[in-house]
């Protein structure tokens, strides 16, 4: 980027070289006399690498700046793809740093971050995320008198499993779930297996 910004300052410096008499002879149209016009040359080509040594120096403190600051949003609670975009749109970079247990925040989610929200940092900052994996224990749902697809969408929204699964004749309806174990109510590690006798 500087390389380029060098090269550009040769190539105006040699364009108002290659003018000098123009840009002389605007500066002297006000005088007919001949030692002013000469006076107003040299002047004019003695300011003009001034002029772009100027431009040069400029250019290179507005790239030393560096990024722009910016203020870290807030992302803890919010799904993980969501809070990539609210980062993305004030410039900085999310990543999940890793994943913990969270009885309180939902899976998938954002439980902390760092730098924290608030904080002023660079664009560009890649931001760090601790996104939760549900929580570590679950109390098992009540399964009995339930269809056994219901009883399967009960066990998975409760980070449970169906275990064994016994099937045998009964007056129950067909399907039924006619006992479980755990039974419901029992508080057991998340991912365990849930055994069902069905009708």
């Amino acid at each position: 980027k500087v390389f380029e910004i060098v090269i550009q300052a040769g190539a105006i410096l040699a364009v108002c070289w290659e003018y000098r008499e123009r840009i002389a002879s605007t500066f002297a149209g006000l005088t007919s006399d001949a030692k002013a016009q000469k006076f107003t040359l040299n002047l004019a080509i003695a300011f003009m690498p001034l002029a772009v040594l100027g431009l040069v120096t400029g250019l290179l403190l507005a790239l030393s700046r560096g990024p722009e600051p910016v203020v870290v949003p807030d992302v803890q609670g919010k799904p993980t793809e969501e809070a990539q975009r609210v980062l993305a749109g004030a410039g900085l970079h999310g990543k999940t740093l890793y994943e913990v247990y969270s009885d309180t925040v939902e899976i998938g989610c954002v439980v902390s971050q760092r730098p924290y929200a608030g904080k002023v940092v660079k664009q560009g900052r890649l931001v760090d995320l601790v996104v939760s994996r549900g929580p570590k224990s679950v109390q098992v749902p009540a399964l009995v008198g339930k269809s056994f697809s219901e009883a399967q969408e009960l066990l998975k929204q409760s980070y449970l499993q169906v275990g064994r699964v016994r099937r045998e004749a009964s007056k129950q309806p067909a399907d039924s779930i006619l006992e479980q174990q755990p039974a419901a109510g029992k508080t057991v590690d998340r991912d365990s297996a849930v055994d069902l006798r069905v009708s």
